[in-house]
Parts: structure tokens; C-alpha cells; sequence
């Protein structure tokens, strides 16, 4: 199948739905000319993201309006063997960002406290094969940036690894994709979510506590390793990786108007309780505009590798930052209040 195909496939830009006479109109998007090209890279992912977005969001959101009760994944039930493992975050506050000190620059702080609904978020960050599922089913060309030696697909002690080079709009397709085939709903973490997972309702410093332990994750190091080598280094709710190895993509913006935008225009500290897209998660905002990556590379000193780190990276860029960059995903299933 061609990638016009896999895109015509999809289309959708402008999906309405009609069903027990209530109306959802998919998010808007300004995406003129992309919508029928025929490659694989930057472009491609963005208009796969992006007529994705409308179709898939109406109907998840007409299922969830149409219910007579919200779904519930406080247990998830019948998970498939290449979906990602994903643990419950309790509904409740945490605190958030750091107290003002030396090495912490000014847009992580300052601390505050937060409300978040509960949730699920991915133990693990995506995993080569996990994400080589997905590149096979949807018959699509793997990027060259994801390092695989056998070109379009991982070698078999690469599984484990955490998938990397993926664009924050390939991370996107990817949750997508696994909402259709699961009928859950699957998204990428807000910031908030993935701090919170992070750190606990207590603000640990580190995942494990306020105490560094150079053995609990991987870092100074220019390899990758298995998303499962450093069991010690869980946060409260049992999630690894979460300091070293990769950062991780979120939804969360940066900023929001500049096309380089080194700026934090979405500062702490934010509304007390966070919504879905309320403003700090647009999925269709500007396409150039950056977003927040979260956790940190196997590159990094010991010293930022604090759950509050907040660094951005622009969504379609390529290239050795990027190399270091994965995500892991986040299902929301409850209601605004």
C-alpha cells in the first residue's frame, strides 16, 4: 500500500458525527497540501497525525459522550500482547516543578500543588517491538532514524529497547493508531501526568526518593538499554525508565507562537486542576510549535536527571537530538467536572 493510500485510508479532516442527536466535529486543522503526498518522513507524519486527529478523536469522544456510564480502566481487561503495559495513577494532588536552588533554572519552578483525575500511564516506555508491530501493520517504512539493523525492522535483541528517533507526530500516529485497533483511548502524556508518575504524591526528587543512586537508571552511557534493566529505579507507581535512558515526548506545549520558540510561554504555575486541552495540551496546535519532553537521555550527567526536568524539542525534527527522544503512552477516561 502507498502512502497516499494509507493517508486516503484515513482521511477525515473534517469528520462530523451524528448519533442520539448529539453533534462532535473533529478538531480543526490548517494542513493545505499535505494531505497527498506520497513519502515517507517529516511531512507524511505530520499529515498522518493530523487527519487522524478528527476522525479518530469524534468517535472516541461519541462513544464517550453516548455511554450511559464513562468507561473505566481503573483495571484494564484483555490487553493484547504488543499493547504496552500501562499502571493506574489514583486521582488526587502531587506536587509539581522544584523549589527555587542552584542548577534549577527558573521555568521548573516554582513548586506547586496539582490535581490530576486518575489515569493510566505506560510502565514501560514504547518498545522497539512494539513499535515494529505497529510499523508492520499499517505497512509503513521505518525511519532510519530509529537505528534498526535490519533496516525496516529491529534485530531480535533490540525488542527490548526503548524505540527512538520518532517524531513527536510518529509518537502521535502511533497512539492513534493503537485507539482504533484497541478502542481505548490512548493518547501521549501531558507533562503533568508523567511528573506525577514520576515522583508520587510525595515530590520525590527522583523516582526512588531524594537521594541519588547512579545504579537505578542509565546514564553517562552512549547506549540505550532494555526498558525493564533497572528495576531498582521505579517510581511509586511502578514505572521504569523514567530518569535516563530516553526523554519522552508529552502533549504539553512549550510555547505557543514563535516557530523556535526557546522561550517557556506556558510557565508555572498552571490552573490547580488539570483538563484535557484546556489550553496547555492542544494537540492541533501550530504544527512548529515546540513541546515538552520530559525524563532524560543515557547521555546526560546525573545531575538535571530530577523528576521536574522540563526540556522541548521541536515535534518534526530530525536528527540527534531527536535520536535521543521516545514516549510512552497514557490512557484518560474521565470526565471534566
Amino acid at each position: 500500500m502507498t502512502d497516499t493510500e494509507n493517508l486516503s485510508k484515513i482521511n477525515g479532516a473534517n469528520t462530523i458525527i451524528e448519533q442520539s442527536g448529539q453533534t462532535v466535529t473533529g478538531h480543526q486543522v490548517n494542513i493545505v497540501g499535505d494531505a497527498h503526498i506520497g513519502q515517507v518522513g517529516d511531512r507524511y507524519e505530520i499529515a498522518q497525525a493530523q487527519i487522524m486527529m478528527p476522525q479518530v478523536f469524534a468517535e472516541a469522544m461519541m462513544r464517550f459522550l453516548s455511554a450511559e456510564q464513562s468507561p473505566d480502566y481503573t483495571e484494564l481487561v484483555g490487553r493484547e500482547s504488543w499493547e504496552p503495559e500501562t499502571v493506574l495513577v489514583a486521582a488526587g494532588k502531587f506536587l509539581m516543578g522544584s523549589k527555587p536552588g542552584v542548577g534549577i533554572p527558573d521555568y521548573e519552578t516554582p513548586q506547586f500543588e496539582m490535581t490530576l483525575p486518575a489515569y493510566r500511564i505506560g510502565k514501560y516506555p514504547v518498545t522497539n517491538e512494539q513499535y515494529f508491530h505497529f510499523i508492520r501493520e499499517t505497512k509503513r517504512i521505518a525511519p532510519k532514524e530509529l537505528g534498526w539493523t535490519n533496516g525496516n525492522a529491529p534485530a531480535r535483541e533490540q525488542y527490548n529497547l526503548p524505540v527512538r528517533g520518532v517524531t513527536w507526530y510518529g509518537a502521535l500516529v502511533y497512539c492513534y493508531w493503537l485507539m482504533e485497533v484497541t478502542k481505548r483511548p490512548y493518547t501521549l502524556p501531558s507533562e503533568a501526568q508523567w511528573e506525577k508518575a514520576a515522583r508520587g504524591e510525595a515530590g520525590t526528587i527522583y523516582p526512588w526518593g531524594d537521594q541519588w543512586q547512579a545504579d537505578y537508571c542509565n546514564t553517562r552511557c552512549d547506549m540505550v538499554t532494555a526498558v525493564d534493566a533497572f528495576p531498582e529505579g521505579a517510581g511509586p507507581y511502578g514505572c521504569l525508565d523514567m530518569v535516563g535512558n530516553v526523554r519522552e515526548w508529552t502533549t504539553t506545549l512549550w510555547g505557543r507562537n514563535r516557530k523556535y520558540n526557546l522561550e517557556l510561554e506556558c510557565a508555572y504555575p498552571w490552573k490547580k486542576v488539570w483538563k484535557p486541552h484546556e489550553g496547555y495540551d492542544e494537540i492541533d496546535s501550530n504544527r512548529q510549535i515546540r513541546r515538552v519532553t520530559r525524563g532524560g537521555a543515557a547521555l546526560l550527567p546525573d545531575l538535571p536527571l530530577r523528576s521536574a526536568r522540563r526540556e522541548s524539542e521541536r515535534p518534526y525534527n530530525r536528527g540527534l537530538k531527536v535520536n535521543r527522544i521516545g514516549f510512552r503512552v497514557a490512557l484518560n477516561w474521565e470526565k471534566d467536572s
